[in-house]
């Protein structure tokens, strides 16, 4: 999908802008749901709610991650989201391989 879409430019639209492609901060219906479920944009006019159109594995029968909260339960752990966390566990990511480069050279004897 990157490779046929990133820099290409919507012949339809009228339009200079360049399609830039990347990964979602949410990967998977799963999270997407446990997110969503208990944002804040899911408490206003119904019409304007996230809409689900099935029920997520975990509500089927399926196993919840550890530490996976429920449709409707609060964050009262440690405070962070699910965005939160993948956006952490992303600039962790992109630090590691800058640490690396970073260092100092090993010293020659």
């Amino acid at each position: 999908f990157r490779s046929a879409f990133e820099g290409a430019r919507m012949p339809r639209f009228n339009s200079g802008k360049f399609v830039s492609v990347s990964p979602a901060v949410l990967q998977g219906f799963d999270a997407n749901h446990a997110h969503y479920s208990t944002a804040r944009c899911n408490r206003g006019d119904p019409a304007l709610r996230p809409i689900f159109l099935r029920e997520p594995s975990s509500a089927r029968g399926g196993l919840r991650q550890r530490g996976a909260r429920r449709a409707g339960q609060r964050n009262r752990g440690n405070g962070r989201s699910l965005v939160d966390v993948a956006a952490q566990a992303e600039l962790t990511r992109r630090a590691q391989p800058q640490a690396a480069a970073d260092a100092p050279p090993p010293a020659r004897r």
